[in-house]
């Protein structure tokens, strides 16, 4: 089973335990870290035998700028990511940002999929690239068994970064707290990730897309001065 836990984004963690690097009582901290391992494992079996495929967008090459929303415990923290996708989505770049600086970059060169760390200027190796680093948009790879459930349903369009998107949701329950996910897309593209529960409260979503833009090569390469980690 491909578990869709693999694509939460990683900038919804990365915030909230940013959020409480200087806490001194290490309440916030204990409950940033309860966040995270519950980001984690939503929606962990989404996705069921999803193949390989070497066509994972019905768009060659785009350009997508998110807004990344979380609040939780009185708290919110807003930031963006961008994604840079070719070769109809085996290559691909996801930039994250934090206070509207560059950190992070998780790539997909369509052979082989890495991890920079801009700061560091590091580099880790992730493993082969089966099918780029984004989570795709598509109902059909959702599990039957969670369709007849009543765990996974579709829902209405929606209008995204002025794209035309289907919809749909997922419900899991963790400890007796439920969570529930709302997926929007555009050509297999995900352009939209909602995610709710009683302690916390995420979004990701893409406020503008640049569809067959021109992406330079350089976003799916390793830079010469950047060592291994």
């Amino acid at each position: 089973m491909k578990k869709l836990s693999l694509y939460i984004p990683a900038i919804l963690i990365s915030l909230s335990l940013a959020s409480c690097s200087g806490n001194k009582n290490g309440e916030a901290a204990s409950v940033t870290t309860n966040v995270a391992e519950k980001v984690k494992e939503v929606n962990v079996g989404v996705v069921e035998n999803a193949p390989v495929a070497r066509k994972k967008y019905d768009v060659k090459s785009g350009i997508v700028t998110f807004e990344t929303i979380m609040e939780m415990s009185g708290m919110k923290m807003a930031d963006k990511k961008i994604l840079y996708f070719d070769d109809y989505g085996m290559k691909e770049c996801e930039e994250t940002y934090k206070d509207g600086k560059l950190t992070e970059s998780f790539v997909s060169d369509g052979k082989e999929r890495f991890k920079l760390f801009h700061e560091k200027k590091g580099v880790y190796k992730a493993g082969a690239a089966s099918n780029g680093t984004a989570m795709p948009f598509n109902w059909n790879e959702v599990s039957q068994s969670d369709k007849d459930g009543g765990i996974a349903k579709q829902g209405e369009k929606m209008t995204v970064a002025g794209k035309d998107c289907e919809t749909f949701t997922f419900i899991t329950e963790t400890a007796g707290e439920k969570t529930t996910t709302k997926y929007a897309g555009w050509n297999h593209v995900l352009l939209s990730m909602e995610l709710q529960s009683k302690s916390m409260k995420s979004s990701e979503k893409a406020v503008k897309v640049e569809e067959n833009a021109s992406v330079p090569a350089d976003k799916f390469s390793i830079p010469a001065d950047y060592k291994p980690l």
